[in-house]
């Protein structure tokens, strides 16, 4: 963990005022007490002392620093005190990007969307099709708590402020004929799909150019029937692929937005 986040409503003096959504204002001095796993890491990770500084970020807001004014090791607590000079940083831009997965087995899902919230995306969809398991919907690895979980992990990793949001879509027709569209809102749909061609950097640029994030679908791991991609296509779809190989679901969306951020680096 390179960061320690702090929630709102952990700071002393916080009121619904201050909650805005360009920034989390930081009251005059304020106080968190932490006695969570957060508090173990500053304790048997970081090994800090009273006195020492961490590197802290308030949710969808600033990033900066805290001072530690008490710990106990005995019983796991740390106390920290904010300045507001001191949370001044903007967090990093988001990754240019939507995606939108065909769930997985669930503790790949977790591990998909600690990773994707790792690498800076926002917005992320698990919808059903035809070869995925319905009884992966009842996996408690799917409950907001647990996804909230992993996608802190992956904000602390990367020194990140910004909650990726997850939509879960239980029926695959009401979402590609209803849901799908809507959210679209007349972009391209580009759906990674085996033996298709890579997408270019013209591509890249033309679809990015309204500045909006690029919608990125990858199927199940046994592919989408006929029936499925035919839908998916008639929402503004284009095939883009990954070579020769086919990968694993998290695999693949590792090796997309590596392809998209060296896109748009390049």
């Amino acid at each position: 963990m390179n960061i320690i986040l702090i929630k709102p409503d952990e700071l002393n003096g916080h009121s619904a005022a201050q909650d805005r959504e360009d920034q989390k204002v930081v009251p005059a001095h304020t106080t968190v007490y932490l006695s969570d796993w957060r508090a173990k890491h500053i304790i048997e990770i970081l090994r800090a002392q009273i006195g020492d500084s961490v590197k802290i970020g308030i949710f969808n807001g600033k990033l900066g620093i805290a001072h530690i004014t008490s710990l106990s090791q005995q019983s796991s607590e740390v106390t920290l005190k904010i300045k507001p000079e001191d949370i001044s940083l903007p967090p990093p831009c988001p990754a240019p990007v939507r995606l939108f997965i065909a769930l997985p087995r669930p503790k790949a899902a977790r591990r998909i969307v600690q990773l994707a919230s790792e690498c800076g995306v926002k917005e992320l969809h698990f919808f059903h099709c035809f070869k995925v398991e319905k009884s992966y919907w009842s996996s408690p690895l799917l409950h907001p708590l647990k996804l909230e979980e992993h996608i802190v992990i992956g904000l602390q990793q990367s020194v990140d402020t910004r909650l990726m949001k997850v939509q879960l879509h239980q029926r695959f027709k009401p979402f590609v004929e209803d849901r799908l569209p809507v959210i679209l809102a007349e972009q391209a749909l580009l759906i990674a799909h085996p033996a298709a061609n890579a997408l270019t950097k013209k591509e890249f640029m033309s679809q990015s150019q309204s500045g909006l994030p690029l919608n990125i679908m990858l199927g199940p791991e046994g592919g989408f029937i006929p029936y499925e991609l035919d839908k998916l296509m008639a929402c503004n779809g284009k095939k883009i692929g990954l070579g020769e190989r086919i990968y694993r679901t998290e695999t693949a969306t590792a090796l997309l937005l590596g392809k998209l951020k060296s896109l748009a680096e390049c």
